[in-house]
């Protein structure tokens, strides 16, 4: 009897052991219960780059929750913005982004990520995004295997629905960049999209409401993109008209500045309407002893001082100078790594010796006090602005 009670025992156990299998082998299966798969596990490998990662929708609150990787017309998708950069510390992070604006409008943007200082957070209703910002002197750096750092959070909100299951991509611009901290290149290597399911529906989208409702709105002087919209799409004959007025004078013009015309009666602020032209042929003859003076630019250096300039023709260069095939040109102000041009790898620089006060290229201390500090950064951005590499 006590013998066929022990066997009954090791068979309860053994039951209960097959059960206990089976049952892990079902949780293990269902994982998205747990965590979402859009969100990708730690790298072993060491890299530098910017990943878009979708995070799914909870479909059932509790314990276990479940998600869903699937939208439907006015969900909120979260989509963060993610950066690695294991290899070395980088001081500023460019993520130019596209998405699809017959699926999707950005309805708010959570700038909650390792971010210190914001350069650019801009977006559109035409697909684009642009955000732009650094992480000072020794800047930002991630380790292989950890976690990668958030950059900030973007909401998405399904503003169409297909008739039949859609995909919406959203993608990185071949313009994006993450700058070194050392030497302010560019080692952005890795760009990782997302990609969003969309519900079958009916074929409706969601417009937003014009903001621009009226003619005053439009001639204030700081209407915006929205008003021109609203211009156009109310008033077309508008820009039409004016550019009928004058076609030499207003080709090349955009709709803005034609709006900006008419708002200020007719008068086109800040261009002059006609050229005038200064033909020094033969002013400087009596003094140079010659006939005429074509006028060339003329570069000549001044031998005792070492001062060299452009002069507007030969006879222009005063004596004692002597004539020169070119001029040493100055680092603009701005560019820091004395490139020629102005753009984000001299903000960069700027990055890397903030708050410093030698050993800088003096080309970043745009206020000339001798220290590289806030100053110099809204300095900064406002000369990326001027110079079209940021809208600001």
């Amino acid at each position: 009897m006590l013998k066929d009670q022990r066997g009954i025992i090791h068979l309860l156990v053994i039951l209960i052991l097959l059960a206990g299998i089976v049952a892990g082998v079902y949780l293990v299966q269902q994982t998205q219960i747990f965590k979402p798969r859009a969100v990708s596990p730690p790298l072993s490998v060491p890299e530098t780059s910017f990943s878009l990662e979708a995070l799914p929708k909870v479909i059932q609150s509790g314990n276990p929750s479940k998600v869903s990787l699937t939208y439907g017309l006015g969900d909120l998708v979260q989509v963060n913005v993610m950066v690695r950069s294991d290899i070395d510390p980088a001081n500023l992070f460019s993520a130019q982004i596209k998405y699809d604006p017959n699926y999707l409008e950005v309805d708010h943007i959570d700038f909650l990520g390792f971010i210190q200082n914001w350069v650019e957070q801009r977006w559109d209703e035409k697909g684009k995004i642009s955000l732009v910002g650094g992480v000072p002197n020794p800047g930002y750096q991630t380790t292989t295997g950890g976690p990668a750092g958030l950059m900030a959070s973007i909401y998405f909100k399904v503003i169409n629905a297909p008739k039949g299951p859609g995909v919406a991509t959203i993608s990185f611009d071949d313009s994006s960049a993450i700058y070194r901290n050392s030497d302010n290149l560019n080692i952005l290597v890795v760009k990782r999209d997302a990609t969003i399911s969309i519900s079958s529906g009916s074929d409706v989208k969601i417009t937003p409401q014009d903001t621009c409702v009226n003619e005053i709105d439009y001639q204030s002087p700081d209407w915006g993109s929205e008003c021109i919209k609203c211009i156009a799409q109310n008033r077309p004959p508008l820009v039409d008209d004016i550019r009928k007025q004058n076609p030499d004078l207003f080709t090349g013009c955009s709709d803005r500045e034609l709006i900006n015309y008419w708002c200020n009666g007719g008068i086109k602020g800040g261009e002059a309407e006609s050229q005038c032209k200064d033909d020094r042929l033969g002013v400087c003859a009596s003094a140079c002893g010659e006939t005429g003076c074509i006028q060339v630019i003329t570069p000549a250096e001044n031998p005792q001082t070492g001062e060299c300039k452009d002069f507007p023709s030969p006879c222009d260069v005063p004596i004692g100078w002597d004539k020169v095939d070119s001029c040493p040109k100055p680092v603009p102000l701005g560019d820091g790594n004395n490139d020629g041009k102005i753009d984000l790898a001299d903000m960069s620089v700027l990055l890397s010796y903030l708050n410093t006060k030698e050993s800088f290229p003096k080309s970043i201390d745009l206020n000339g006090d001798g220290v590289i500090n806030s100053v110099d950064y809204s300095q900064m951005i406002k000369l990326l602005i001027d110079e079209g590499v940021i809208k600001g």
